[in-house]
């Protein structure tokens, strides 16, 4: 690292946290530092003579960050494993590969940011390394937008359970939405609840 505050630093440049083996360990040795913290906080705590269970309540939000962790690093890790051995097995093209790795990069990169304090707070990452990864997050995006409707089709939800037309190629999302709650069957009739419910508030000076 050539990081001047002798922070503890990962990674050398952002672009590395587009390989799987770095996202990998990165949530694994955040995973770790994160049940090291809880459990010194704990022990801190019974060493000043809290009771077991208010030191553990104490520490709930800490938990949640552990458990949090814990799951993403289950996730990636299951994640790769299971496209890597598609791959070997031949059941997935070079260019599926490659899409599924994109669809990874954005979930790891989304994790890291939506949680930037856990990473900040370990001095993992710092303010303007999560700058530059929500940066990376637009650039991941803009290279899966000819995809993305091909993608979600992929789940195999029908479009009549969906009732939405949110999913467009030319983008153009509102005015479609627009039009199609006009055409709603019940779009003129009065609901039941109507005169008891939303009636009264509407009418509260």
């Amino acid at each position: 690292s050539n990081n001047s505050n002798n922070s503890t630093i990962l990674i050398n440049s952002i672009d590395q946290l587009l390989n799987e083996n770095i996202q990998l360990n990165l949530f694994r040795i955040t995973a770790v530092k994160l049940i090291e913290n809880l459990a010194n906080q704990i022990e801190t705590a019974l060493n000043e003579g809290i009771s077991t269970q208010e030191a553990w309540n104490d520490s709930m939000i800490d938990q949640i960050d552990v458990v949090k962790l814990h799951g993403f690093v289950y996730l990636l890790e299951s994640f790769i494993n299971e496209i890597n051995e598609a791959q070997k097995q031949n059941k997935i093209t070079n260019n599926e590969n490659q899409i599924l790795n994109e669809l990874r990069n954005v979930f790891v990169l989304n994790t890291i940011f939506d949680n930037s304090r856990i990473f900040m707070q370990l001095q993992i990452l710092n303010a303007n390394q999560v700058h530059l990864i929500q940066k990376l997050i637009k650039k991941q995006l803009k290279q899966l937008r000819p995809l993305i409707i091909s993608l979600i089709d992929a789940f195999n939800i029908p479009d009549i359970y969906i009732l939405t037309p949110l999913g467009r190629y030319d983008g153009n999302i509102f005015g479609p939405y627009f039009e199609a709650a006009k055409k709603v069957r019940n779009g003129t009739q009065v609901v039941p609840f109507w005169s008891q419910v939303i009636a009264p508030r509407l009418n509260q000076s």
